[in-house]
């Protein structure tokens, strides 16, 4: 899957348009893998399913979902700056050490307050909480979740309930 920045032509009033991400399977793995393409394409649209419902500042917002000439969902989103694990990777490469306290600060208590909202309102589990899929806003402003796509509802005991959904499973990040 593969994320593009959009920048947005101005209304024709000239009022300027907030950029979107876009989100859809890369050509190549149209064209090459026909199985996994399906597969990650069926999460685009499973993920948008989820965002239109989940409000909240801390999570990525939904903007819009269309579906290609070629059969491929294509999903916009509110646009950040940059995942956390691509600001910690630069850091890395570039010799800088850890991020300071206070942006560890405003991004935990963000990422918290998602998860807080994910579990206990929205009744989810996220399934795939990583560095990269934490978005950053600004000059760590703002942080927000992402990557809905191999979300698990929860029961009301806030567990994901297998044996009742059997066609349920859990995905995560192989590294």
């Amino acid at each position: 899957v593969n994320v593009y920045y959009l920048e947005r032509s101005p209304k024709p009033t000239g009022q300027l348009r907030s950029p979107w991400a876009i989100k859809r399977v890369s050509r190549r793995t149209r064209v090459a893998d026909n199985e996994n393409s399906k597969l990650f394409n069926e999460r685009i649209v499973k993920e948008a399913e989820i965002l239109r419902k989940l409000k909240h500042p801390n999570i990525v917002g939904f903007r819009a979902i269309t579906q290609g000439t070629n059969g491929g969902d294509t999903l916009a989103l509110e646009c950040c700056n940059a995942s956390l694990g691509m600001l910690l990777e630069q850091r890395l490469e570039e010799g800088l050490g850890s991020l300071a306290a206070h942006r560890i600060k405003r991004m935990v208590l963000d990422i918290s307050c998602a998860l807080d909202f994910l579990h206990t309102d929205a009744m989810m589990l996220h399934g795939d909480l990583k560095s990269h899929n934490i978005l950053v806003k600004g000059d760590f402003e703002i942080c927000k979740l992402c990557d809905f796509g191999v979300s698990l509802p929860l029961n009301k005991d806030g567990k994901v309930n297998f044996i009742e959904n059997p066609h349920l499973y859990y995905v995560g990040t192989n590294l």
